[in-house]
């Protein structure tokens, strides 16, 4: 006689069973499911808002058109099954838990075998061809098959988590938990030590951070589901057990020895971060594009035609950097140094014709050095074509540094005019005048040291630096301007200026 079949072991019921009767166990139930989803799906488009799924006793599912001849042969066979598995199945629904418990009572539906080599094969390239089958049949399938994969990342998760990551505080009481949840809300909306710019851009098109609007236009009960929703994303984090949007899906974990250090630091993280405080808010990319696929669409579209333009613009400069870098390669050195001088001669504010520095060579020529261009001879294969090539390599350089071409000098021989020297420059002369005397031997003109100690020469230098009195500048003017002695007197004063005028007399 078979064991009895309660809602409580049905689980074990399906694992006990063998292959055969695991199959019909399954038929059975994979109607039902999708007779419940029938229901689902009527009531949902009833009115404005989902109405209250009402099921049906278990006789008018048995009558069900939809229901193949075999499954309803299947469950008359097997009338105590079909009867737990419908009150289980109806059950669950009424909680919306209807997914998550097929999804682990699916772990021993016979497409579990075969997922382990669908993982090893990374790419199928018979999925490549058009009319190609998935290997998941139905609805049951993929949340098998998702649980199945969440269950490998949570070993995954275990195994590296180890015996570091302390359990022992994790808050299982009304208080604690209030309190976690109240300070991770509270972080949220802090600003104090906000890293996000509370505001983009200056002047009139300065403008709030869209993140930071966004989230001070939440209302309390937002805030308030939101500290609830982290405290059990931190509790499933600290415990392995976080599921992602997909079922390949991996997600990194950090291990902490307690799990009041892991709380301390996601708190941190939304106090400072308002954006992520927000992309908590966001639809996953699933979920947004299967709500809006026309305007996912075309966004799609509109960026591929904008990245295509911009990587065209993109290669086509690379092309032209390739083709010019080629071409000066291939260039002799002596177009280049041409080209050089051509663009030296093109240079604003700088006169082509002018040489860099004037000089002599050994023989007098004043030509020689000045780097001039000069013409060549066909026949010419003197040695000096490479000093023309490497001066005229560097004309650009020195154009660009805007140096002015440096006049001729005067002829000294012929009378100049010069301009009268200001009361300023007056003291200047009379002031190196007087320095240059102090430090000659009268005796044999050689330099000798004034003054041997660091502060008489900074008495010195504070009294070269101070304006010259009256009395300097009247023997400035009467000695060295009108043609005296060239030097003040040792006396110093117009009295020793007058004396060494009279010695001078013939």
């Amino acid at each position: 006689m078979p064991p009895m079949i309660f809602a409580e072991n049905l689980e074990d019921i399906m694992y006990d069973a063998n292959e055969n009767q695991r199959k019909v166990y399954w038929s059975i139930l994979d109607a039902i499911f999708y007779f419940i989803l029938r229901r689902r799906i009527y009531y949902a488009k009833l009115g404005p808002s989902p109405q209250p799924i009402r099921f049906p006793a278990m006789n008018v599912f048995l009558a069900s058109t939809a229901l193949r001849n075999e499954v309803r042969q299947a469950a008359n066979n097997n009338q105590q099954f079909t009867s737990v598995a419908y009150s289980w199945s109806v059950t669950l629904a009424k909680s919306n838990a209807l997914d998550q418990g097929i999804a682990s009572l699916g772990q021993t539906r016979p497409c579990i075998n075969t997922l382990q080599a669908l993982v090893d094969l990374k790419s199928d390239p018979a999925l490549k061809q058009q009319g190609a089958s998935i290997p998941l049949d139905n609805e049951v399938d993929y949340l098998a098959a998702k649980e199945w994969c969440y269950r490998r990342e949570v070993e995954k998760a275990h195994a590296k988590l180890g015996q570091d990551n302390g359990t022992d505080d994790i808050p299982l009481t009304q208080r604690d938990q209030k309190r976690l949840a109240n300070n991770l809300s509270l972080a949220a909306m802090n600003e104090v030590d906000m890293v996000d710019l509370e505001y983009h851009g200056k002047g009139q098109k300065r403008k709030l951070n869209y993140i930071v609007q966004r989230k001070r236009e939440l209302s309390a009960l937002d805030v308030a589901l939101f500290g609830w929703e982290a405290l059990l994303a931190l509790r499933d984090g600290h415990l392995g057990l976080s599921k992602g949007s997909s079922a390949t899906t991996s997600l990194d974990i950090e291990a902490y020895s307690t799990h009041k250090e892991r709380s301390d630091t996601l708190t941190k993280l939304f106090h400072v971060s308002k954006a992520s405080v927000m992309n908590t808010y966001s639809l996953p990319y699933l979920a947004r594009f299967a709500c809006n696929p026309k305007a996912e669409l075309q966004t799609k579209i509109s960026n591929k035609s904008t990245n295509g333009n911009r990587r065209e613009v993109i290669e086509i400069g690379t092309a032209e950097r390739e083709k010019l870098a080629t071409t000066q390669k291939d260039k002799p050195k002596e177009l280049l140094a041409e080209e050089a001088w051509e663009a030296h001669q093109n240079v604003p504010g700088v006169d082509p014709t002018s040489d860099d520095q004037p000089g002599t060579d050994a023989d007098g020529d004043a030509d020689a050095g000045q780097g001039k261009k000069r013409s060549r001879d066909d026949n010419d294969s003197s040695d000096d074509d490479d000093y023309d090539f490497e001066h005229q390599s560097r004309a650009p350089k020195k154009a660009r540094l805007h140096q002015e071409p440096i006049t001729q000098q005067a002829d000294i021989s012929q009378p100049q005019e010069f301009e009268q020297p200001t009361i300023s420059q007056q003291a200047e002369f009379a002031q190196q005048a007087q320095s240059d005397h102090q430090e000659m031997e009268p005796a044999t003109g050689t330099l000798v040291p004034s003054e041997t100690s660091v502060e008489k020469n900074a008495t010195q230098e504070q009294d070269i630096n101070q304006n010259p009195s009256e009395e300097l500048l009247v023997w400035f003017r009467d000695n060295v301007l009108l043609g005296g002695q060239p030097f003040p007197p040792q006396g110093g004063g117009p009295a020793a200026s007058e004396s060494r005028r009279e010695d001078m007399d013939p």
